[in-house]
């Protein structure tokens, strides 16, 4: 969980879906497919409204197998590793709702790591807040690894339910347990409007650790925009990401800066030998129908604003927050 939380936590490259039926897929690099139903964001990029699960094989020595319709997935690597390496992961989104009725964008993350040739996967889920999920609803796909030779199943549907439904006892079980704070601001800059202010730390109470906050601010007179989606659609936004640690591992921004299809941004080039330092800002903007990045001072272009921000919301950690807070105080 840690690492999703690193920089951006879900931007993404331009997508490349699977086809429906069992398709192998090999190669570095960041793939998606169509589930069952809509996305929260459908309509918002180029990715398809329905491609709501998405895959990353880390190197060249692993293949994956998406059967549709059997509801199995099968991650095959025969490589050994000197140390523990993340060799890939799932991330699958679906919907749920507390014992009080509210309902929650929610996701199962499967990561799956490797230390010599021995498998070693986690599973937890992305969720608003820790409230227990009473009712849930996803694709019940199995997930297995294989060496080539023995297959092993390491993601069951009723393993994937279990960790969403009970999202804090799962973070618990593998150490990753966060804490977040809401910061919603009391007044408001004038001509913008904060509809996100959240800060995540790693731990719970005083000892806890933060790690980064996420400011989300709309740049439209509040009443322009029907909903969320809307906004980010057709309205002018910001989307502000600022490091509150030097904890952060650079393995894991490195990571990010792959997965989410970043590692040529030219403004980001420091952030891949230096990591991202404490205080630094990763700002994301869309005006005017044109796109923006920028990092400290140093800022360009950037047209695939609106895919990265879909995947950020959709896939990533801090997104789901992030969305589930500007939901709430959209005026």
């Amino acid at each position: 969980m840690l690492r999703s939380l690193v920089l951006l936590a879900a931007l993404s490259i331009a997508p490349v879906a699977l086809a429906d039926a069992p398709l192998a897929q090999h190669g570095r690099g960041v793939y998606y497919f169509d589930g069952a139903g809509r996305c929260p964001y459908a309509g918002l990029g180029l990715r398809g409204a329905n491609a709501c699960n998405r895959i990353s094989l880390e190197d060249g020595l692993s293949t994956v197998t998406v059967d549709k319709a059997h509801h199995k997935i099968t991650f095959t690597n025969a490589a050994s590793y000197g140390s523990k390496t993340l060799i890939g992961d799932f991330l699958f989104l679906g919907s749920g709702k507390t014992a009080a009725g509210a309902a929650n964008h929610v996701a199962i993350h499967l990561r799956v790591e490797k230390k010599g040739a021995a498998f070693n996967t986690h599973i937890h889920a992305h969720v608003p807040n820790w409230d227990k999920i009473s009712s849930s609803d996803f694709e019940p796909f199995q997930v297995v690894v294989s060496d080539g030779k023995k297959e092993t199943s390491v993601m069951t549907p009723a393993q994937a339910l279990s960790a969403v439904n009970d999202p804090k006892a799962a973070a618990k079980l593998i150490g990753e347990l966060v804490e977040v704070r809401d910061n919603y601001p009391k007044t408001q800059v004038a001509g913008q409007h904060a509809l996100a202010d959240v800060t995540v730390a790693f731990g719970i109470g005083a000892v806890a650790d933060s790690l980064l906050r996420a400011e989300l601010t709309q740049l439209d007179k509040p009443g322009s925009h029907a909903n969320v989606p809307a906004l980010l659609a057709q309205g002018n936004w910001q989307l502000k990401i600022t490091s509150l640690s030097s904890l952060l591992p650079k393995d894991a921004i490195r990571h990010d800066l792959f997965l989410f299809g970043l590692e040529d941004v030219g403004v980001l080039q420091p952030v891949k030998s230096a990591g991202l330092p404490k205080g630094t800002s990763i700002t994301l903007k869309w005006e005017g129908g044109k796109g923006h990045i920028a990092m400290g001072n140093a800022s360009q272009d950037f047209p695939r604003a609106l895919e990265v921000m879909r995947n950020f919301l959709e896939f990533g950690f801090l997104g789901n927050i992030v969305s589930h807070q500007a939901g709430l105080h959209l005026k």
